[in-house]
């Protein structure tokens, strides 16, 4: 697999499109959010989309950069890490968020809306630092 920059910058542009959806709901107390179910559904979907880009960009450079292909998405995660993808200080923030992905993937009825508010707010938080760590590579 040949490392493509275009497929990286594409993908940090539909992330920065999602979190400035993301971002319109920034002020949204928790409450609020549980019981307005389309916010909630809107929160849900872009952060299950915002995290599938950053791991398919994990993916496409531990495979193109390093032959590494990771098993789970948490594994993405990490290995982004011990590679020097993202920082210390990214990964302690996205930890669990692979694991989070597939919860918001495969769960639908049980997932607590507690930890989508709690994840929403750590994730806005998180893209803009995500983003300019991985624009560094292109």
């Amino acid at each position: 697999m040949t490392f493509d920059k275009n497929l990286i910058k594409e993908n940090l542009i539909e992330l920065n499109n999602i979190y400035t959806e993301l971002l319109k709901y920034k002020d949204i107390k928790e409450e609020e959010m549980i019981n307005n179910l389309s916010i909630r559904w809107i929160i849900e979907r872009g952060i299950l989309a915002g995290i599938s880009i950053i791991l398919d960009i994990g993916n496409h450079i531990l495979a193109s950069q390093y032959r590494i292909y990771p098993d789970t998405y948490e594994d993405v995660l990490k290995e982004m890490f011990s590679k020097g993808i993202i920082s210390q200080e990214i990964y302690s923030k996205i930890k669990g968020m692979g694991s989070f992905r597939n919860i918001l993937d495969h769960e639908y009825i049980k997932i607590d809306p507690k930890k989508v508010y709690q994840n929403y707010k750590k994730f806005l938080e998180t893209i803009p630092e995500i983003s300019k760590e991985l624009l560094k590579l292109i």
